[in-house]
Order: structure tokens, then C-alpha cells, then sequence
């Protein structure tokens, strides 16, 4: 395979229709981040910052319970530090009550105070992913610029121990590296070290925000699919819901969840003409975009090797896609 080049079976990768109701859903209660990290655009970002209003908030879990045995993960998160916001124990305790699956956040981990480790403990979240990008103090703060790597490991070991501690199996933790050059020399230390602490351990490649920034490698279009429109909405702080998760500023605009159910913006006309035209290959952020849905370069759980691109690149990604595009990415 082409370094310049990736070629993926168009038939396998998006459902030719959509869900009942979204599988993968990400709620943006914060857009607010306390890092400069060199491969986010958060600072390129024009809309307004912010946190969600408990009443949206309130109405997005409303309609969100009755469709529990659809919902497969519910994500805290999308463009900025969740554990910024103040409401947010509270928020997942809402979504617990309701009966909402797979509650999960991921976090740069500077904020995860013993105090805020033990509320999020006992607020029922399922699953945290903690960003750390390297072994060492020297490779993480060069990627996660103003982030402080001894006092992101105290707290990562703080929440192990206090949720051990206590002899609950939640949240589920994962520590998730991203691909840098720098950081490829330490990849075996990395998942020797973590893989006995945390249940998961991943290593994603680097891909671009929809050609935001310049990371990964030439996608062939034309060949590629992504199932985003058929599985997945994002609701950011206001609202509205953009085309993905990678639509970071909300240019496509598909529906308001302030006005309509998002039962009805899923199956509106909307996103009834987008679908169509991601089909067409008509939709400009899709035509730049770099990111292949279950990209994923390692990935360890409770100990064990469910797939590692350097020993097993014959294998699916969780998508069903080839892995073996799951090259290393790194900036241009």
C-alpha cells in the first residue's frame, strides 16, 4: 500500500440506513479547554464558548431514555476538557438514572483531583479515557503544551487506587496514546507499563479534522466510507448538531435539538440530504477528511492483545474495515 495513498472497500464501512435512533452519541457540555495541544484546532475555533444549559441538557436525556436498548455509548465530551465543567458529575448522574448505557468522558487528566476522582467514581461513570502521549515528561508536554506530565500520572494512579480501593470495576479506564513520530521509540514501554493498570490501553493515528490541520496521510475519496451519518450525532453546547464529531465548528448545521426531537432531526430532511450527498462525495469537509472510523494502530484489553497493527495487519478494525491502513501517522 501506498504511503500517499489509502484504498478502502466502499460497501463495508456505512450502513445504507440509518439507525432507529443515533448508536453513538456525543453531548458537548463544555467547549472550554485548558491545554494548547499541537494537533487540536480548538484555537481556530470560531464559535462561541460555553458550557450546556441544564435545561437542554435535561431535554437531550429526556427523550434519550427511551431509547436505552439502541444508545451504545454516550459521550461526554467532544470539543474541549469535560472535567471543566462543573455539572458534569451531576449530568452523568442524570443520564444514570435514566438508564442511559456506557456513559464515558475523556479527559487531558491535569483536573482529576483525588476529589473530582472520587465524585466521578460515585457519580456511575462507566468508562474515562485519560490522553497521555508518551513515558516521558519531555514527549507528552511537547504535544500536550501546558499540561504538567508528573501531575497527570499522580492523578491517573490516584484514580486507579481510590476506585480499587473501593472494589469497583467502574469507571473502566483507558489510557489513550496518539501516533507522533516522537512517541513511536516508546510504544512497547508505553503498553508494557500500563496495559496490568488500566483495563485498556489504545493507540490511535493522527488524522487531520477534516483537513483543519496538517497531520496524516493523501485519502483516495473516492474508495473510502465512513458511517458516521448512519450511527453517530454530536449536540454541541447550544444545540445544534454538525455533520461529525471532526466538524468542530459547527459549519453544517443539520438540525437544533432546542427546537426538535433528535429523533426527528435523525430521520429529517437534513440529514436525509447529507447522507445522499456524503454518498456523492459532495460534501467539501468529507472530500479533505482523513479519518477512518475504528482507526486504531494497538489495542490492549485487561492484558490482552486484541489487535496490534505491527504483529497482526491482516486483522479488522471494530468498523470491519481493513486494518491495514492503521499506518502511524504523523505531521506532514
Amino acid at each position: 500500500m501506498k504511503d500517499e495513498q489509502m484504498i478502502l472497500d466502499r460497501d463495508t464501512a456505512y450502513k445504507k440506513k440509518e439507525s432507529l435512533f443515533p448508536e453513538f452519541l456525543n453531548v458537548e457540555t463544555i467547549n472550554q479547554c485548558n491545554l494548547n495541544c499541537v494537533m487540536c484546532p480548538i484555537d481556530k475555533m470560531t464559535r462561541a464558548r460555553g458550557t450546556m444549559s441544564m435545561e437542554l441538557y435535561e431535554k437531550i436525556i429526556e427523550e434519550c431514555r427511551n431509547y436505552t436498548n439502541v444508545i451504545k455509548n454516550f459521550s461526554l465530551f467532544m470539543q474541549g476538557e469535560p472535567l471543566l465543567d462543573n455539572l458534569l458529575e451531576r449530568r452523568i448522574k442524570i443520564a444514570k438514572e435514566a438508564g442511559i448505557p456506557n456513559i464515558q468522558i475523556a479527559t487531558n487528566g491535569t483536573l482529576l483531583t483525588p476529589s473530582r476522582a472520587k465524585k466521578l467514581i460515585d457519580s456511575g461513570l462507566d468508562s474515562i479515557i485519560i490522553s497521555l502521549e508518551g513515558i516521558s515528561k519531555n514527549v507528552h508536554e511537547k504535544v500536550r503544551v501546558g499540561s504538567k506530565y508528573e501531575k497527570i500520572i499522580t492523578n491517573l494512579e490516584t484514580l486507579i487506587s481510590i476506585r480499587n480501593d473501593l472494589g469497583l470495576a467502574k469507571p473502566e479506564i483507558t489510557v489513550r496514546m496518539l501516533a507522533f513520530k516522537e512517541n513511536e521509540p516508546q510504544r512497547e514501554i508505553f503498553i508494557d507499563h500500563w496495559k496490568t493498570k488500566v483495563e485498556e490501553v489504545i493507540i490511535n493515528p493522527l488524522h487531520n479534522w477534516g483537513g483543519a490541520e496538517p497531520f496524516g496521510r493523501k485519502v483516495s475519496y473516492a474508495n473510502f466510507k465512513c458511517d458516521y451519518l448512519w450511527k453517530s450525532m454530536v449536540i454541541l453546547i447550544d444545540g445544534r448538531v454538525p455533520l461529525c464529531c471532526l466538524d468542530y465548528d459547527g459549519v453544517y448545521t443539520l438540525g437544533n435539538v432546542y427546537d426538535e426531537s433528535i429523533y426527528n432531526i435523525w430521520h429529517g430532511e437534513k440529514y436525509k440530504i447529507y447522507r445522499k450527498k456524503y454518498k456523492n462525495n459532495q460534501i467539501e469537509l468529507c472530500t479533505h477528511c482523513n479519518w477512518i472510523p475504528g482507526s486504531i494502530i494497538t489495542h490492549i484489553r485487561k492484558g490482552r492483545v486484541i489487535y496490534d497493527k505491527y504483529k497482526n495487519s491482516k486483522k479488522k478494525c471494530l468498523s470491519g474495515q481493513v486494518k491495514d491502513i492503521c499506518l502511524l501517522w504523523t505531521r506532514k
